[in-house]
């Protein structure tokens, strides 16, 4: 079983961090909340890291696990109907927006961000099948 993790968007981290450090550094300047402030959104930056951590791609001879925190899913590889580059940026297990589209099953889509997208490409044995973005 291989192990991806899933590729990381500097600019998106970086929004993300910033607005949530920004008010602890507001509160500490200007106002009296500072503590209360600094447990919100020092929680917040715990679960975004843990999150981040959480949030990888196995895959098997059979299957694709897709681990967000506590979100998983098993997509079995002979279910896999198409898939396809994207950078939808609908909430998903990806910390990126250069994603691929995973369609399987009944109409069901996953969207993932693996850093090695060549390597899961290739372990998924959709290397040479990929569907550029429309």
């Amino acid at each position: 079983m291989k192990v991806y993790k899933s590729k990381i968007d500097l600019w998106l981290m970086g929004l993300l961090v910033g607005s949530l450090t920004l008010p602890i550094i507001l509160s500490l300047i200007f106002s009296e909340a500072f503590w209360f402030t600094f447990v919100i959104c020092g929680s917040m930056l715990a679960l975004t890291a843990w999150l981040y951590w959480a949030t990888q791609y196995k895959v098997s001879a059979t299957n694709i696990s897709v681990h967000g925190g506590l979100f998983k899913i098993n997509i079995p590889l002979d279910t896999i109907k198409s898939v396809k580059k994207t950078r939808n940026p609908m909430a998903s297990p990806a910390f990126s927006l250069d994603r691929l589209e995973i369609a399987y099953g009944r109409n069901q889509k996953v969207l993932i961000s693996p850093k090695d997208k060549t390597g899961f490409l290739s372990d998924i044995g959709w290397l040479e099948k990929i569907s550029q973005p429309s």
